[in-house]
């Protein structure tokens, strides 16, 4: 198994990942994490960049970092662009010695500070509705899957604490899921063990190291 996921990536980072990945090879399955907050990561665009290394290999890369402008696109005649923002950890990584203890877990430690938490929460998920052009991206992912016959499963991870508008996202997503026979949906977004239990909760959405 391979975890794929990077903090702050949104689904169209995902789809990108998952294009280039299957030039190399077929996993037999492919999980998807799909919550109503991956449709709303704020800073997305900036968390892409990360992949211009691969501008050559996607045009979709290449159209959503240039936005078809000229002025970005001429960027693109150095070579060295797309590693201006990952220099430093690159030299990091060449002078690192010892090999990752935590073999690539990254722990969130510490519990959730519920103050003010109900008003974060409406702010957070203050329209019912998915949007339309992040939602495209999560069927490209799918899509992908099927055409590639790759068994796949969307999971919408466990929050502290929901509104009513979060769970009629979470009821678009089934029901969007519900179109693929092979597609399996598991919802742990209220699951009975950790909604509400603050202490397993880093934050709303994501659940620390306990």
């Amino acid at each position: 198994v391979y975890n794929c996921g990077v903090g702050g990536a949104d689904l169209l980072f995902s789809r990108i990942q998952l294009n280039e990945s299957i030039k190399r090879y077929k996993p037999k399955y492919v999980v998807i994490e799909a919550s109503p907050s991956s449709f709303f990561i704020p800073n997305a665009d900036n968390n892409r960049r990360m992949l211009l290394p691969f501008y050559k290999n996607d045009t979709m890369l290449y159209n959503v970092i240039t936005n078809r402008e000229p002025f970005e696109e001429m960027k693109f005649f150095s070579s060295i662009y797309p590693y201006n923002s990952t220099i430093a950890s690159l030299i990091k990584g060449f002078f690192k010695t010892k090999s990752d203890s935590s073999l690539g877990f990254l722990p969130a430690t510490g519990t959730i500070d519920t103050a003010g938490l109900t008003r974060a929460v409406d702010n957070s998920f203050a329209t019912a509705l998915l949007p339309e052009q992040k939602f495209t991206y999560l069927k490209e992912l799918i899509e992908i899957c099927v055409v590639h016959k790759i068994r796949v499963v969307v999971a919408s991870t466990p929050v502290y604490r929901a509104n009513d508008n979060h769970d009629k996202m979470v009821d678009q997503l089934k029901t969007f899921c519900s179109q693929y026979t092979d597609l399996v949906y598991l919802d742990y977004s209220k699951y009975e063990h950790t909604y509400l239990q603050g202490n397993l909760f880093k934050d709303n959405s994501h659940l620390n190291h306990d």
